[in-house]
């Protein structure tokens, strides 16, 4: 290595901000609150969130002025589309499908409820809703 070593100062750790106080004020973690993590907020901009909902509460978060209509193919389900103010799908937009499941799919997930939202181009992976074999393994 070219150039100066660099040198531990005894006053200071590289390893605690100057910033910081002495360990002292650092509890220890017999003194941290007992904490229970709650369930993640349920959101469509966080479609993972929505794993194990009833497809009630996936369209309950579905902003009004979305376009509602039937699924097309041999899964039934529901496709909701934002739209503009003309009634057509807004380019990159939010698109949530709602979907029924077909027991004979090779994807697991896909053999019961489950929902997937699209948004800014960007897909979710299908999410498992309530009634999902995949929730009960």
């Amino acid at each position: 290595m070219r150039g100066g070593r660099l040198r531990r100062d005894d006053n200071k750790s590289p390893s605690r901000p100057s910033n910081i106080g002495p360990k002292d004020d650092v509890p220890s973690l017999g003194e941290v609150p007992d904490y229970e993590p709650s369930s993640p907020e349920q959101s469509l901009d966080n479609p993972e969130s929505l794993a194990g909902a009833s497809s009630e509460d996936v369209e309950n978060l579905i902003p009004e002025g979305f376009k509602k209509e039937s699924t097309t193919g041999k899964v039934p389900g529901t496709k909701y589309t934002q739209v503009d103010g003309k009634g057509n799908p807004v380019r990159g937009g939010m698109q949530v499908r709602i979907m029924k499941g077909d027991p004979k799919n090779p994807n697991p997930v896909k053999r019961g409820p489950y929902a997937r939202v699209s948004n800014d181009f960007k897909k979710s992976e299908h999410i498992p809703l309530k009634g999902n074999p995949t929730l009960e393994q």
